[in-house]
């Protein structure tokens, strides 16, 4: 798969028609899987399921998901009521840098059963996407796996600390040898001018569907 540079590339497909293709990638002989990290990432792909081009869909959250799909598999991992003091014995600082968690044992077996292309998704900002979305990269590892890493940064009306929080994730994984494509979301402002919040964020999850659909 060949890398793109999504925050150069992708802003003039944010507010063009979507070309999202039929699935045709079951039985391949390269099949793409796709992992969500956290309830933002897993709520656009359990969404938009049938317009993304992925062979299955595994959800890692600290809750399932209200409405969830029979064909896509669950994972609990990390405890949102804890983020606010521990995970476990790990503290989290107050300066916004959140614990790097290691991999159970049965996420990590079925990560490893699958074979083919993984593909880890979240949005970065919020804690558990943010601290799922680094320890997968700090521990996950599997050399018979192609693996790759999108993720979305938030707009800056989410706050300076969902922000730095963001970019401190980024750097993680660079320590670690990864380097991620990521979606800077506040660069499609310019584009949509003066528009509903919500429909900033619906802006940001069609261009966050064609970045996933165009990694080829």
């Amino acid at each position: 798969m060949k890398r793109r540079l999504f925050l150069r590339t992708l802003p003039i497909l944010a507010l063009s028609p979507l070309a999202l293709s039929e699935k045709g990638f079951a039985g391949s002989s390269n099949p793409r899987h796709l992992i969500a990290l956290g309830t933002a990432a897993s709520r656009v792909a359990t969404k938009n399921w049938d317009s993304l081009n992925f062979d299955s869909l595994t959800l890692i959250d600290s809750e399932p998901l209200e409405l969830m799909r029979e064909d896509s598999k669950f994972f609990e991992f990390f405890s949102s009521e804890l983020i606010y003091s521990v995970v476990g014995d790990i503290c989290i600082l107050e300066n916004g840098y959140l614990p790097i968690l290691p991999v159970p044992k049965e996420i990590e077996d079925h990560l490893r059963s699958l074979d083919g292309e993984l593909v880890f998704y979240a949005g970065l900002g919020k804690a558990i996407g943010s601290v799922l979305f680094q320890s997968f990269g700090v521990h996950y590892k599997n050399h018979n796996q192609s693996h790759e890493w999108v993720a979305t940064l938030p707009f800056n009306f989410e706050g300076i600390k969902k922000v730095e929080r963001a970019r401190s994730v980024l750097a993680v994984l660079a320590e670690n040898g990864i380097e991620p494509s990521y979606l800077s979301l506040e660069e499609l402002r310019p584009q949509l001018g003066n528009i509903l919040v919500r429909l900033a964020f619906e802006k940001g999850d069609e261009w966050i569907l064609e970045a996933l659909n165009n990694q080829i």
